[in-house]
């Protein structure tokens, strides 16, 4: 079963992730002040990952779908 994720936020270029239909924050999205991009982590911060840009369609799941 594959999961399915929502992105929430976007005030000042950060980004939180959650289940869909759940209000646990399982990954947050951050914009980087100095290089550009977005470093993503997941909320226990057990792993990390550097985007240049931000996917233009089903953002939250590519982004998931890269972190795993």
């Amino acid at each position: 079963m594959t999961n399915n994720y929502e992105i929430f936020g976007g005030d000042n270029g950060n980004y939180q992730i959650c289940l869909e239909g759940n209000a646990t924050r399982i990954a947050f999205v951050r914009r980087n002040q100095k290089g550009g991009g977005y470093t993503v982590s997941l909320a226990d911060e057990s792993k990390s990952i550097h985007m240049h840009n931000m996917p233009v369609n089903d953002q939250a799941n590519e982004i998931m779908t890269l972190l795993q």
